[in-house]
C-alpha cells in the first residue's frame, strides 16, 4: 500500500477513469467549476506547457519501477485536485492508492459503437499511421507527428503511457471491446461507493451528488465537439505542412552554405 504523503489541503479530490471522448473535457470544465480543480487534463498537457508536461508524463510511461512512477506522478499531479483523460486515466489504480480519499468518476458514452463513431474522426487522428485515407490533410498531420517537436514528443508519449491499452482503431470489434472491456475492469477494481459512472447526457445532478456539491445555475458544460476538435487537427495538419517547408529551406541552404565553402576552398 502506498503512503500518501500530501499535506492536508492538498493532493487530488477526483481521478478520472474514462477513456478520451467520452466527455472528459466537459467534465474538467465541470470540476473547475464546482472547485475540484485545477483539473490535469490531455487539454492542460497540450496548451499550457507543452514541452514540460509531455515530457513529464513521457517520463512516468518510462518508469521502470512502481516507486519510481509513483514518484513522478506526484509531481506531475502537484497543485493539481484532479486528474482526468489521458494520460492519467492509464494509471487510476495506483492513484487510488495515492489519494485514498479521491472519488472515481468513470465517464462512458451510451455504447461502444457511438464512442468509436466519435474516436475514429478525433483522437485517433493523433496515432500515426490512424489514417483511412491518403489526403493532404492526412499527410499533414503524419508530417505534424513525425518532423514537429511537439507532434514527435506527443507521440513518444503517447506510446510510453497508453500502448498496452491503445485500441487498434482499424479494427472496429476489437476496439470497441476494448472499450466495454475498460468499463467492466474499472467496475470491477473501483468501490461502488467511490465510483460514478457518468454519461456526459446525465448533466449536473449526478455529479453534484457524487461529490456533495451544489448544483450550480449554469447549464453543464458541452466541451471539445466533433468540430472543435477537428479545428485543432487541421491546425496541426498545416503546422506539418509548414514544418516540411521550413526543414527544406534548411536543408537547401546548408546545402547552399555547403558548396560555397567548398569552392572557395
Amino acid at each position: 500500500m502506498l503512503v500518501p504523503e500530501e499535506r492536508p489541503g492538498e493532493g487530488l479530490l477526483v481521478i478520472g477513469a474514462g477513456w478520451g471522448r467520452t466527455g472528459t473535457d466537459s467534465l474538467r470544465q465541470a470540476l473547475n467549476m464546482l472547485g475540484f480543480g485545477p483539473t490535469m487534463h490531455m487539454y492542460e498537457i497540450m496548451q499550457a506547457h507543452p514541452f514540460a508536461l509531455i515530457w513529464q508524463w513521457l517520463k512516468i510511461g518510462a518508469a521502470r519501477s512502481p516507486e519510481r512512477r509513483v514518484k513522478l506522478l506526484r509531481e506531475a499531479l502537484r497543485g493539481y485536485r484532479s486528474a482526468i483523460d489521458g494520460p492519467s486515466f492509464v494509471y487510476y489504480k495506483e492513484l487510488m492508492e495515492m489519494f485514498p480519499e479521491a472519488k472515481v468518476v468513470l465517464t462512458v458514452r451510451s455504447s461502444a459503437r457511438e464512442w468509436y463513431d466519435s474516436a475514429v474522426e478525433t483522437i485517433f487522428l493523433h496515432t500515426t499511421g490512424a489514417w483511412t485515407e491518403l489526403s493532404l490533410h492526412s499527410i499533414g498531420l503524419y508530417l505534424y507527428q513525425r518532423l514537429h517537436p511537439i507532434g514527435w514528443l506527443f507521440q513518444q508519449m503517447l506510446v510510453a503511457t497508453m500502448a498496452d491499452i491503445t485500441p487498434l482503431p482499424q479494427n472496429r470489434t476489437d476496439t470497441e471491446h476494448r472499450y466495454d472491456a475498460w468499463i467492466q475492469r474499472v467496475r470491477s477494481e473501483v468501490p461502488a461507493g467511490k465510483l460514478l459512472i457518468l454519461n456526459p447526457s446525465d448533466g449536473w445532478d449526478p455529479l453534484c451528488r457524487f461529490l456533495n456539491a451544489s448544483v450550480p445555475s449554469e447549464p453543464y458544460p458541452r466541451q471539445n465537439s466533433k468540430a472543435q476538435f477537428q479545428n485543432v487537427l487541421n491546425h496541426e495538419s498545416r503546422v506539418g505542412w509548414v514544418t516540411l517547408v521550413v526543414y527544406l529551406i534548411m536543408v537547401w541552404w546548408i546545402v547552399r552554405l555547403h558548396r560555397t565553402v567548398f569552392r572557395e576552398s
